[in-house]
C-alpha cells in the first residue's frame, strides 16, 4: 500500500499543475486575444426575384482572352455574396490558367453542372471555391464530376452537386448552403 501512495502523490501533483497551467493559459488568452469572429448567415431577400429573372432567360456568354469580360454576366454580386448566374452557358477561349477552351454550364440554382437528379439514392452537395468549382476545367475534369463518376463505376446512384463559386469565403459558402443548398435536402455536405 505504501508503494502505491509513493507514485500517487507525484501523479496528483502533476495533474494539478497541468490544470493550473491550463487555467492560467485560458485566462491569458481571453484577456489578450480578440474574441472569435461571429458569422451570421441570412437568406438573400432577393433570391426569389433573382431566380425568376435568371430562369426566364438563358444566357450565352463568350469570353476571350480577358477573364474580366465575364464580370457581371457570369458572376453576379448579391446581398448575400458572390454567385454564379443561373441557366448560363459560358465559353472561355484560352483560359488564363489552363490555356484551353472551357465550357461552363449552370443549372437553375446557379450551380455548375446539369439539372439535379431528385430521384438519386443519395445527394452529395459540394461547397467551396475555385478548387471545387473548377472554373479552369471542363465539367468532366472537375473534382465533383470525378467523384460522381467513381460512384457510378461502383454502381452507386449518387447525385453530386457542384455549388462551388470561385473567389468566395467560408461565410459565402455557408450562405449558399442556407440559401439554396439545404432546399435540396442533401445527405452529405462536403
Amino acid at each position: 500500500m505504501l508503494e502505491k501512495e509513493k507514485y500517487l502523490w507525484p501523479f496528483l501533483l502533476f495533474f494539478l499543475a497541468c490544470l493550473l497551467s491550463f487555467g492560467i493559459a485560458e485566462s491569458l488568452v481571453r484577456v489578450f486575444l480578440p474574441p472569435p469572429q461571429i458569422v451570421t448567415i441570412k437568406r438573400a431577400p432577393d433570391l426569389a426575384i433573382r431566380q425568376e429573372i435568371e430562369s426566364a432567360k438563358r444566357y450565352e456568354v463568350k469570353i476571350s482572352e480577358n477573364p474580366e469580360e465575364g464580370r457581371g454576366y457570369f458572376y453576379i454580386m448579391t446581398q448575400a455574396g458572390r454567385r454564379l448566374r443561373a441557366n448560363t452557358h459560358v465559353i472561355i477561349e484560352n483560359h488564363h490558367l489552363s490555356r484551353q477552351k472551357i465550357e461552363i454550364r449552370t443549372n437553375s440554382l446557379g450551380y455548375r453542372g446539369p439539372t439535379i437528379d431528385e430521384e438519386a439514392s443519395r445527394k452529395i452537395l459540394f461547397l467551396g471555391d475555385s478548387i471545387v468549382m473548377g472554373d479552369y476545367l471542363n465539367e468532366d475534369d472537375t473534382l465533383v464530376h470525378l467523384v460522381g463518376e467513381s460512384a457510378r463505376q461502383d454502381s452507386r446512384d449518387w447525385a453530386v452537386i457542384n455549388a462551388g463559386v470561385s473567389g468566395v469565403s467560408l461565410k459565402n459558402e455557408l450562405s449558399i448552403l442556407a440559401e439554396t443548398g439545404l432546399t435540396l435536402e442533401p445527405d452529405i455536405v462536403v
